[in-house]
């Protein structure tokens, strides 16, 4: 109640308070992150004729591309909400 006196005042009863963040950073992080692996599933389409199957180099290498996308997402998140970048 203290640390929100206008909050506090408007719900007398107690109101859970959740301050809104910039979604903004992640949207536009995943947003890039999503068409780079939807460019990597064109291009198994069209130049190796696979979505999912296909040589054995190129599923382990389209693996490795999509799992550096998702770890690379989760890390600069992490980075960007604990303030280190």
């Amino acid at each position: 109640r203290a640390r929100y006196p206008e909050v506090s005042a408007r719900y007398p009863g107690g109101a859970y308070v959740l301050i809104g963040g910039d979604l903004g950073f992640s949207v536009s992080l995943f947003f890039t992150c999503s068409i780079i692996g939807i460019g990597v599933l064109l291009f198994r389409r069209y130049v190796l004729g696979a979505e999912l199957g296909g040589p054995n180099r190129s599923k382990y290498a389209s693996s490795a591309v999509f799992f550096a996308l998702w770890l690379a997402y989760i890390v600069t998140v992490i980075c960007r909400f604990a303030t280190i970048i």
